[in-house]
């Protein structure tokens, strides 16, 4: 397929910066690939080439797309055509000594898993309680604040809700773990940008060295980067001199994305830098990739009109010349509705299109599990893209678990996972000594609680951790009393300190967690009107859980995938269903506050409406169950955004054609 005119535009751009804003589906990559190629044949030695990408993935396609193209020019080396991380690597081999640190070039690199566990060795190490001071959450926060470039002491300073011991005891934690990866000649990969940037601003020899090796450099999903990836581009770009003055004779840099796009504010990613390109780059040419080629007119006319509301970005004009069908906007009266529609249409469609895959994308995880039901109920095989199935999250085992032990006592197991969750000083040491007891007298671990006064004459219980083990047998205690079956759950999430315990952390992933929380109190208002007990819902449960786990080979089956608008990105489908258009919905209730959030929540529902290729249906309901009640809902702002003669809006789902 050959370039349209303004892909060829972009990609025969001489010298100097250019900004290639690119629309979903408007052949960014082949533009790139194109580009390269390009440059080699005027000329341009391969090795002088930087294209640098976000996922390893996104730079084998480069690399195997410009050797296909750039077969028969008998390439002298390889272009370099690495992620950033990757790239940042190859500094640091051959470069770390001059950092003057105690790391050599044999240094490991620690992926998410090896730094969580870094973190458990400086937790332990410290006599802190794991239950309270978590490793993955540590292993997020500071990642985002190094991600953003912040001092971790400014960063602290910054948080709220947080108390100065808890300051103190994090920046020991902090400190720890870097001590801990030192003495293991091990980097993260956030060190691995931050060092990269640290050694070219200091080191004037090696910037230049790089700065004369990279004459074209190429950076994709320019949105996407945060502030220490943008410091590098300028690093190699102007190798310390004057952008003002700056000589870009035989010298290019190519940014591309499209700020549209730039969702991921929370992983310290600053769609800004798109946004600045010309001041921080004088004397760029923008071109844009506005034509789509994966979607309908229909389709690409709505996105058009919704992104366009956005204030702070860079103007395009999004459109496709292919004809398609009217996108629908259904509402619906419940959320349940809506569910039991979108799994019967997901059915027709498998019926009429056999081989084309489907997307039901939502803006929170916690809205997977009324599909996830529904779908089941139809018997429709789905897979759940990028995350864990309802019952299986984290927060929804350890309320089960909770419930498990109030239904039956004599459930250790389930006793052992809630008796310090959340933290209540009831050390790991301690729980061991309990279990023991309770194998050796033939009782269960409950049973071991309830005596809790007379076993601590006969073994080392301190009076902190005593009246832990109390207060935990008193609030099972008295939850055992209360009934129906949605008041239980509601009072348990609240007598057992957890609702508590997420709201004060303030952290983005246990706000996500009390959103999963709601969900349940909703399974539990649906299985109360359905008259199921207890145990039966902790039946549901448990078998729901099972069947989540899904072999290798259905997943490949599946045609249909439930995904968040985040996951999505980068994606297609035949067909889209994008439940939830109401306000606290999308936008995110924790969005509304700010303009700065409401661009990126209608930046995200942007993303969310370019990945069909053919079908959109967009819904929303008048009251959806949140928090185990029932709420009146707004139909989104983004819906005003796209009013348009040609899209079909219905107000009950029965009244839309077949």
């Amino acid at each position: 397929m050959q370039l349209d005119h303004h892909q060829t535009i972009a990609a025969t751009h001489g010298n100097g910066p250019l900004l290639i804003i690119a629309g979903p589906g408007s052949g960014k990559t082949r533009t790139i690939t194109h580009r390269i190629a390009w440059l080699i044949q005027q000329g341009v030695l391969p090795e002088q080439i930087l294209a640098v990408t976000f996922t390893n993935k996104a730079g084998r396609e480069m690399r195997e797309r410009i050797g296909s193209l750039t077969d028969a020019q008998n390439l002298t080396a390889p272009i370099t055509a690495k992620t950033f991380h990757s790239w940042c690597v190859q500094i640091l081999r051959s470069n770390i000594h001059t950092l003057g640190r105690n790391f050599d070039s044999h240094f490991s690199i620690y992926d998410q898993d090896d730094q969580v566990k870094a973190y458990k060795v400086v937790i332990q190490a410290l006599n802190l309680d794991p239950k309270r001071f978590v490793a993955s959450e540590y292993q997020s926060k500071f990642s985002y604040a190094k991600n953003q470039s912040l001092n971790p002491r400014n960063y602290l300073a910054s948080l709220k809700y947080v108390r100065e011991e808890d300051k103190h005891t994090t920046l020991a934690i902090f400190d720890d773990y870097h001590k801990l990866l030192e003495e293991n000649n091990a980097l993260d990969f956030d060190d691995l940008l931050l060092l990269s940037v640290a050694a070219l601003s200091r080191d004037t020899t090696l910037r230049k060295w790089y700065h004369e090796l990279y004459k074209h450099i190429l950076v994709d999903e320019y949105q996407d980067t945060n502030k220490a990836q943008n410091a590098l581009i300028r690093l190699l770009v102007y190798g310390g001199d004057n952008p003002a003055t700056f000589d870009w004779a035989g010298r290019s840099l190519t940014g591309v994305g499209d700020d549209g796009q730039g969702i991921f504010s929370f992983r310290g990613a600053i769609p800004e830098n798109m946004l600045s390109f010309p001041k921080q780059f004088p004397g760029t040419v923008i071109t844009k990739l506005e034509e789509n080629y994966r979607s309908t007119r229909q389709i690409t006319s709505l996105a058009n009109q919704l992104i366009a509301q956005n204030i702070n970005q860079l103007p395009k004009n999004l459109f496709s010349k292919r004809e398609g069908k009217p996108v629908n906007v259904v509402e619906f009266a419940t959320s349940y509705q809506e569910a039991d529609w979108i799994a019967s249409r997901v059915a027709k469609h498998l019926n009429h299109f056999p081989s084309s895959p489907i997307f039901i994308i939502y803006r929170t995880n916690a809205m997977s599990r009324s599909f996830e039901m529904a779908l089941r109920r139809l018997r429709v095989p789905y897979q759940l893209v990028g995350g864990l199935s309802f019952y299986e999250r984290k927060e929804i085992k350890d309320m089960v678990a909770y419930l498990r032990v109030i239904h039956n006592p004599a459930d250790s197991l389930a006793c052992r996972r809630i008796i310090n969750t959340p933290a209540r000083g009831i050390g790991e040491t301690t729980i061991t000594k309990l279990n023991e007891i309770a194998e050796d007298e033939d009782l269960s671990l409950w049973e071991v609680c309830e005596m809790a006064d007379a076993i601590s004459r006969h073994i080392k219980i301190n009076t902190k951790t005593l009246a832990g083990i109390k207060a935990f047998q008193e609030a099972i205690s008295t939850l055992r009393q209360i009934q129906p079956l949605k008041e239980l759950v509601r009072q348990t999430m609240m007598q057992s300190g957890y609702e508590q315990s997420l709201n004060e952390s303030g952290k983005e992933e246990d706000l996500e967690r009390l959103e999963n929380l709601g969900e349940l109190l909703n399974a539990a208002a649906e299985a109360e009107a359905e008259g199921l007990s207890l145990g039966e819902f902790l039946d549901r449960a448990s078998l729901h859980a099972d069947s989540d786990k899904i072999g290798p080979e259905q997943v490949n089956a599946a045609l249909v995938s439930l995904i968040t608008a985040h996951t999505v990105k980068g994606l297609e489908a035949h067909t889209c269903f994008l439940p939830g258009w109401e306000e606290g919905i999308l936008p995110h209730a924790r969005s509304l506050e700010s303009e700065a959030d409401i661009e990126e929540e209608r930046r995200v529902a942007y993303v969310a409406m370019t990945r069909p290729a053919e079908y959109l249906y967009i819904t929303h309901t008048k009251k959806r169950m949140l928090y185990g009640a029932e709420y009146d809902m707004c139909p989104s702002r983004f819906l005003a955004d796209i009013q348009d003669p040609e899209i079909r809006f219905h107000s009950q789902a029965h009244s839309l054609a077949a």
